[in-house]
């Protein structure tokens, strides 16, 4: 398989991506200006919104061995939406190699995001890499503001998938999983996931809207986990896939996993991120 480098809102074609050692350069961006790739070129100009091009490389089947985010343009850029968030990270991981380079300028992200940032932690193990490494590359080359002028750190990403079974008085199989709910999306019947409103910083619906534009994905946000049980049941859900949605306390769940009563439901898995989501399940599950 060609090995493949991802480029989220970057900017305009450089002739330097030429050199790039990958099979393919792939330029993601809302719009291009200036120069264009030749026709021989190894490198791919998608012109649209970052969640829309990631959804085609998904059905093309394309993997992802490195991956550039630089400055996501909130601020002036035009950019509605962080690309380092849980809900595009998530939906961008079933495509990455399990061995995957990233770079990364952390003072273009938002202030949450500098230092490690904390979605990193969804079922790949982080390794920061240096220029000795043989996979580094210099951040400055994909930078229009001048090498001396990025911050770019490069990190190295190893898959490392847990899946953690749940013990309940029920006949239904439930686990946790930390690693994104997209991975196994064709063995789920309903995906339900946590959708807050955008603030006003972001103003424009895209990323939910492009979430629920899917049958399959219903929004939890603010539910309890009786109401969506009852969601699933309603649907006649066999599988159903949950994300994090109850800002750490999941002591109802605990209480409605030990006294379901469902007709159509076989499976439940909790996918999550970050280290940190699911504590009180995963304490029920050591037990």
């Amino acid at each position: 398989m060609p090995r493949t480098l991802l480029y989220i809102a970057s900017g305009p074609y450089k002739p330097i991506y030429e050199k790039l050692p990958y099979d393919r350069v792939i330029l993601v961006d809302s719009e291009f200006t200036g120069e264009r790739p030749p026709y021989s070129s190894k490198v791919r100009l998608m012109e649209m919104d970052a969640l829309v091009a990631i959804r085609q490389l998904r059905k093309d089947g394309v993997q992802i061995h490195a991956f550039v985010s630089l400055n996501e343009g909130l601020d002036e850029g035009g950019g509605f939406y962080p690309i380092f968030s849980d809900e595009v990270l998530g939906y961008l991981s079933p495509i990455l190699a399990d061995s995957v380079v990233v770079v990364l300028d952390r003072f273009n992200h938002p202030e949450k995001l500098r230092g490690i940032p904390r979605a990193w932690n969804f079922g790949f193990k982080v390794e920061r890499i240096l220029p000795n490494h043989h996979l580094f590359m210099e951040p400055g080359i994909f930078s229009f503001q001048g090498k001396n002028d990025i911050c770019g750190q490069v990190f190295l990403l190893r898959r490392k998938l847990n899946i953690t079974p749940v013990p309940n008085r029920s006949k239904l199989s439930i686990k946790l999983v930390h690693g994104s709910i997209w991975q196994n999306e064709d063995q789920l019947d309903m995906i339900g996931i946590n959708l807050r409103a955008r603030t006003k910083r972001f103003q424009k619906e895209l990323l939910n809207d492009f979430f629920l534009s899917d049958n399959r994905v219903v929004n939890i946000y603010g539910k309890s986990f009786s109401e969506i049980i009852e969601l699933s049941e309603a649907r006649k859900t066999g599988r159903l896939g949950l994300t994090p949605w109850k800002k750490g306390d999941y002591k109802e769940v605990f209480d409605c996993l030990n006294c379901l009563r469902v007709t159509y439901l076989r499976e439940i898995t909790f996918y999550h991120l970050n280290i940190g989501d699911y504590k009180d399940l995963y304490r029920i599950s050591l037990k």
